[in-house]
């Protein structure tokens, strides 16, 4: 069971929640592999036809690397990090089903969400969940069968 994002299956519809509300949903090494299993989870359900990515919380969508992790990395463990960083954008990259990325605060990592085919933003999460399921999915949906 994941400790930093939450999968929900609405019907044909993931949504993933990065869940580190008091840090800004930064990025840890944990909550990364914890993303490439989901994503590689939902790759393979043919079920579910499209994916939300979210972040807890109203302050960011994410921070981006977690500050406090990246305190250790040195030129001993740099070529690591490189390697467990190329392999989260691949997995954000190797889907084969559409993403949005819904913000509904400020989008601080931005390079993520630009990997997303769709972006929302919106003040309030029920306007962002309206929106996203009356037209954004459905058009990510139509274009991919």
């Amino acid at each position: 069971m994941p400790e930093f994002i939450t999968v929900e299956n609405h019907d044909a519809i993931t949504i993933l929640t990065f869940n580190r509300p008091k840090l800004r949903n930064a990025l840890s090494e944990a909550l990364r592999q914890e993303v490439i299993t989901a994503l590689a989870a939902f790759n393979a359900d043919d079920n579910q036809r499209a994916m939300i990515l979210t972040g807890a919380g109203d302050k960011a969508f994410s921070a981006g690397q977690d500050l406090k992790e990246a305190e250790d990395i040195n030129a001993e463990t740099a070529a690591e990090w490189q390697e467990q960083m190329r392999s989260y954008l691949a997995a954000i990259r190797d889907l084969d089903k559409p993403c949005i990325a819904a913000s509904m605060a400020t989008p601080l990592a931005l390079g993520f969400i630009q990997r997303c085919c769709a972006i929302s933003a919106s003040p309030t999460p029920a306007f962002a969940w309206d929106s996203l399921s009356s037209t954004s999915v459905s058009r990510a949906l139509s274009a991919h069968g």
